[in-house]
């Protein structure tokens, strides 16, 4: 029973992504990291109570030191899965305001750190988000777009590289079930790579090729970049969410909404983004293209790789394929953004929608994460306040989070 901690604890991080599969990841799963931590400060306290009933006892010196390193130990144990954490790039797990409160004045502030200089804030508000699948040679004007209205959010500044998918196949993300949608456990041990390992489909032996650490992960269907994106502490961004952050927009009147043709601006000059005409014929590093960059500062949203959205396409979505039109299923998934093989300059554009099976695992198709601001501590204030655990949510409303909005141009 002296060791009854050590478990706690390990089961409290390993519970953490369950959260993103239960849709509760706050309060049941970061709740159960705390209550570990909770566990061990209990058993220090006990700690404390026996070593006076000890030594009254004339228990021997020596089994005394032993049990006085067992605190020392457990907080070794626990400093070391944080800065695991870190080394993984998973800083939106610690931002999570239960566990935030666990960690020290320098674990806090590198998870500040490491989350602000990976992600950029879309603020709040209303965009406009065609819900078919565009043609070939422009969308359907008859298609009207929505205009729902979208939470503040925060956005990866680049899509996930081969380097940190490969920190999530290294950890044993394809075997933690918790990880993975449950309609997709039936196929997971086909999900491999070119040699039989577990692994994007394009990667050898379990790992990415030489020289493409940098370069956007394909070759992942849509499940893959879901449990990546759970074990990261993040998500896949919702097809409006992705929209806002491309598009920019802003409204000039009640109702009318102006956005940007792509991440941009209105034009596409020649070389600016990693299509067809640009001549690359393959990936890039992200971030690369510095002209590619949206209002915010997120890199290649238009060309590159597609990215995998969250929401279904639709009871029967258009395909925009040369060879015609043709009906699909509901299991599509949508993707945005066009690819580094995409001939025709609109089909990256902000307003174009296509769509892929969940399982499919293309050579231009890529993804990057989300995390809610209203799912993480307020990381755009003082962090000297983090640190003395006056931790609150931010929220759009917020004081200081509206100031990092002014900054955002909004």
């Amino acid at each position: 029973m002296r060791y009854l901690w050590v478990p706690v604890i390990v089961i409290g991080f390993v519970l953490i992504p369950v959260g993103a599969v239960a849709g509760q990841f706050a309060q049941v799963l970061l709740g159960g990291l705390a209550a570990g931590l909770g566990v061990w400060r209990w058993r220090a306290d006990r700690f404390v109570q026996q070593d006076a009933h000890q030594r009254r006892a004339g228990v021997d010196k020596e089994t005394m030191e032993h049990d006085k390193n067992l605190p020392a130990d457990a907080d070794d144990m626990v400093e070391r899965l944080i800065e695991q954490s870190l080394k993984d790039e998973r800083a939106a797990v610690l931002l999570r305001p239960e566990l935030a409160a666990t960690l020290s004045n320098e674990h806090l502030r590198l998870a500040v750190d490491q989350f602000t200089a990976l992600t950029s804030i879309v603020p709040q508000g209303r965009v406009a988000v065609h819900t078919a699948v565009a043609r070939v040679q422009a969308p359907d004007m008859r298609d009207r777009p929505k205009q729902p209205i979208v939470d503040a959010f925060y956005l990866d500044r680049y899509a996930v590289t081969n380097q940190q998918f490969q920190r999530f196949v290294d950890a044993g993300g394809y075997e933690e079930m918790d990880y993975w949608p449950t309609e997709s456990w039936a196929e997971l041990m086909e999900f491999v790579d070119a040699t039989g390992q577990l692994g994007p489909r394009f990667w050898r032996n379990g790992e990415y090729s030489a020289g493409k650490a940098n370069h956007p992960v394909v070759g992942v269907n849509w499940y893959e970049a879901s449990a990546y994106a759970h074990w990261a502490g993040r998500r896949l961004p919702t097809d409006s969410e992705w929209v806002k952050a491309a598009s920019w927009p802003v409204e000039v009147e009640t109702g009318q909404l102006a956005v940007r043709r792509y991440p941009w601006g209105d034009v596409m000059g020649q070389g600016q983004a990693n299509v067809y005409n640009a001549g690359v014929g393959d990936t890039a590093e992200v971030d690369g293209f510095p002209e590619n960059v949206s209002a915010n500062g997120v890199y290649q949203l238009a060309g590159n790789v597609w990215e995998w959205t969250l929401d279904d396409a639709g009871e029967a979505v258009e395909s925009a394929m040369i060879a015609g039109d043709m009906i699909l299923p509901s299991a599509m998934k949508c993707i945005r953004g066009g690819a580094f093989d995409t001939y025709f300059e609109n089909q990256a554009s902000c307003e174009f929608r296509s769509a892929e099976r969940p399982t499919a695992r293309k050579h231009n198709v890529g993804f990057r994460c989300v995390v809610s601001v209203a799912d993480i501590v307020d990381v755009t204030g003082d962090v000297t306040a983090l640190e003395s655990h006056d931790l609150q949510a931010a929220g759009y409303d917020d004081p200081e989070g509206a100031e990092a909005l002014e900054e955002c141009g909004v």
